[in-house]
């Protein structure tokens, strides 16, 4: 089944090439109509953008330990093709667990740079590929680098449905900051649960293969409710549910735009 912008607007009336990732580091911009926190005081929404990758398995078991929840924002074709055999076992595995997966366009790409038919493409590819390896078609996306304007917004929301989600707090993974680096901002969180905090981190640079299991307890043990990102906004993760689809021709990145690239 592909998921049009026709059918996500009718749901939501009724109810190896270089990864892109490595060519600029994330700049938050402030937006109107863009999220950058939680609606709900105590909450914390830990997100991980550019998977799914090889230590997913290690963040949903130390999300699954602490029955808390992640979100991961993911791309199609960036650090490898989303329809792979392992990336499909990835993300199965995340969404079995109750975590919630959304969008970060199919290539990685600067929204901002491209036309409205271009950012179609990236969002559609997307949808296509998660409603045949998850049978769920998501509700928020959130825009690689964090760039977006206020056409881009207004695009997403009105052809799409989408919410448009970036961040309160950088860990700065990205940017190569140390392992300490990272603990200490949490650290400071720890110092006050009374706040909310909506952080960015990536699934595929090395600290999330060792620190989640430092963090993670630590935030519920300082008070924090683990959520997603559409829980802590007292919302629903997917414009369409349905179920899992079996493995065809179609699952494949050949043929569709190359990472960084809009057509």
């Amino acid at each position: 089944m592909k998921i049009t912008a026709a059918l996500a607007a009718t749901v939501l009336g009724f109810a190896s090439a270089l990864p892109a990732t490595q060519q600029q580091s994330p700049a938050k911009r402030q937006t109107q109509g863009v999220v950058n926190n939680c609606s709900k005081p105590s909450t914390m929404a830990i997100t991980y953008d550019d998977g799914p990758y090889q230590w997913d398995y290690n963040v949903n078991d130390q999300f699954n330990a602490v029955n808390g929840k992640t979100t991961y924002f993911v791309n199609g074709y960036n650090w490898g093709c989303i329809y792979s055999e392992e990336n499909v076992s990835h993300l199965r595995a995340l969404y079995e667990n109750g975590h919630q997966i959304a969008s970060h366009t199919w290539g990685h790409v600067h929204l901002t740079q491209l036309t409205n038919e271009e950012i179609d493409t990236q969002v559609q590819l997307v949808e296509d590929a998660l409603w045949k390896i998850l049978g769920v078609v998501p509700k928020y996306i959130r825009p690689p680098y964090g760039e977006v304007d206020d056409r881009v917004v207004q695009h997403l929301h009105d052809r799409w449905g989408l919410v448009v989600v970036n961040w309160s707090d950088d860990s700065q993974d990205a940017l190569g900051a140390s392992d300490q680096e990272i603990l200490d901002m949490y650290n400071g969180f720890a110092a006050d649960s009374s706040q909310s905090h909506l952080v960015l981190n990536h699934a595929v640079h090395e600290p999330a293969s060792h620190l989640p299991q430092i963090y993670v307890p630590q935030m519920q043990n300082a008070g924090y409710s683990l959520e997603t990102v559409a829980s802590c906004l007292n919302d629903n993760p997917y414009k369409v549910v349905g179920g899992y689809s079996p493995r065809d021709d179609s699952w494949t990145c050949v043929g569709t735009p190359e990472p960084g690239a809009a057509q």
